[in-house]
């Protein structure tokens, strides 16, 4: 999203060290010399967003841009994800929000023949909007008690593991809603510009978007199984083939 900032914040490797974590931060302007966009975004799902590539060349960084050094980027950024991605997961909430007041207008709005009552009355239909619901609901009580958590403890262990449970439970709700969602909608839903089908697209990454579920799971069960994440093995071992 870097064309539409006024400032960007790029991360580089000092040529002295030998570490590949050691990162240097820097604030710097999109405008600068040497900066140039490869137009190459066109992605399923979160369709608001635009993550082109951001190519550098010969650009002069001047040295008040510098913001900080990092010794570890990979310690550093998985110790500071709930304060960059809770947001991420706040948005896609959203997502499932909508869905389901447009589902709420598309089944108050049908009237199938022979029907004296629109398919807001059919059974199976409410069901399902008391179900989604109330999937969204809990959803929005783990995103707010995450933020105020976050907002009071900082980025402490406990509220790292609630960041995850999290983004684990809103990713696995949008999934699920958007989808019962477009299914009330029916066919209609599934032409495009239909906002079901809009929010359908939005919402089915929810789940893929990072940090994934699996891996959501996979860290949030270190902190509530006490373990030593020294002793944890990694799926893939480094320096197999």
């Amino acid at each position: 999203m870097a064309q539409a900032a006024d400032v960007i914040n790029i991360f580089a490797h000092p040529e002295d060290s030998e570490d590949p974590e050691t990162a240097l931060s820097f604030l710097i302007s999109p405008k600068l010399a040497g900066i140039r966009v490869e137009r190459n975004w066109n992605t399923l799902g979160m369709r608001a967003t635009k993550s082109d590539n951001l190519v550098l060349e010969d650009v002069f960084a001047p040295e008040e841009s510098l913001y900080c050094a990092i010794p570890n980027a990979g310690i550093f950024v998985s110790e500071s994800e709930p304060l960059y991605n809770l947001p991420y997961t706040a948005v896609y909430l959203g997502v499932a929000v909508g869905a389901l007041e447009a589902a709420k207008q598309a089944v108050h709005q049908r009237q199938p023949r022979g029907y004296k009552q629109s398919l807001a009355y059919h059974p199976d239909i409410r069901r399902r909007i008391a179900q989604a619901a109330a999937q969204v609901d809990a959803a929005r009580l783990m995103v707010r008690d995450c933020a105020w958590r976050l907002d009071r403890e900082g980025q402490t262990p406990a509220v790292t593991a609630s960041y995850f449970k999290t983004k684990y439970f809103v990713g696995e709700t949008v999934a699920a809603v958007t989808r019962s969602c477009l299914e009330m909608g029916g066919a209609h839903s599934l032409f495009k510009g239909n906002m079901l089908e809009l929010l359908f697209r939005d919402g089915v990454t929810a789940t893929i978007h990072h940090p994934p579920s699996d891996y959501c799971l996979s860290e949030a069960s270190i902190y509530e199984l006490g373990l030593d994440r020294n002793r944890v093995q990694p799926p893939i071992p480094k320096g197999w083939n």
